[in-house]
């Protein structure tokens, strides 16, 4: 009896062969959404792979930054157009644009709150902007960067704002007053790249082209233990959903780094274990 063929456990999402900037899953897990050089986004079945209707072919410019409402009835995406648009795509219908608004140029970051009610962009003009998510009704401009703001991400309570920076500065704003909370959060060296919260909101990560990770105090600003370091510029970070966990993407490799959860509150710090070099 001849061995049984293992099904792969990947596919590739087969496009026009233009380079990805951006994707983001369904609250659900069901369908993908990418965006990137070819100006357009498209989506895919998270289980087939195989698009789902046409592409949307709306801004004029490379699509950055892209994410799905909380409830997965809508999606949010910016580009180097320096338009944020919102298209209405609930599941099994060809998705049609809501609104759209003019950020300034080149957009490089967009989020929902976790209740879908506000969008954040932030972009090269070195602005966060908040929008109503349903009408596209602009609410407030957050100043403060100096250089472009790289990274945008509401916190899961939907409290509070940050934002990361070319200016190599994190901040972070109340999101009913708009009001800052505390100064800059200042100690890269180099271009913070990304930020995100910890699933219970307590803490914010930030990773940066000095080639560190650095962990913050959500409620002083202050830093959690000393900078982790990647061993190359810093891409990306993410959280995982329980908060025990964090990875980090560099030009050099994966990094996962656990949570160790002490006895005494605030005293916790993160311990790190590569779990892949990149090749």
């Amino acid at each position: 009896m001849g061995r049984q063929q293992r099904r792969p456990n990947w596919f590739p999402l087969v496009g026009d062969g233009k380079p990805v900037l951006a994707v983001a899953f369904s609250p659900d897990g069901a369908r993908i959404v990418s965006g990137g050089e070819d100006h357009a986004l498209h989506l895919w079945d998270a289980r087939t792979g195989k698009p789902l209707g046409d592409r949307l072919q709306e801004h004029s410019d490379d699509v950055t930054s892209i994410a799905f409402s909380p409830d997965g009835t809508r999606i949010v995406s910016g580009s180097k157009d320096g338009n944020v648009i919102v298209w209405n795509a609930g599941a099994g219908q060809q998705p049609k644009i809501a609104w759209r608004a003019l950020h300034g140029i080149f957009v490089t970051s967009v989020a929902f709150s976790p209740d879908g009610k506000l969008i954040a962009s932030g972009g090269v003009d070195s602005n966060v902007k908040l929008w109503d998510g349903m009408t596209g009704k602009s609410i407030a401009v957050l100043g403060g960067h100096e250089r472009t703001v790289t990274s945008v991400a509401f916190s899961p309570d939907g409290k509070r704002i940050a934002s990361g920076s070319r200016d190599k500065t994190l901040r972070v704003r109340d999101v009913n007053s708009q009001r800052a909370i505390g100064g800059p959060l200042t100690g890269h060296i180099d271009d913070v790249w990304r930020v995100a919260f910890s699933p219970d909101a307590k803490w914010i990560a930030s990773s940066s082209w000095d080639d560190t990770v650095r962990i913050w105090d959500a409620a002083t600003a202050k830093p959690i233990g000393k900078p982790l370091e990647m061993g190359g510029m810093a891409w990306a970070i993410a959280f995982s959903p329980d908060g025990s966990s964090f990875i980090a993407i560099s030009n050099n490799d994966l990094r996962l780094f656990h949570v160790e959860r002490s006895r005494q509150p605030g005293q916790q710090s993160p311990t790190e274990q590569r779990i892949r070099e990149a090749k």
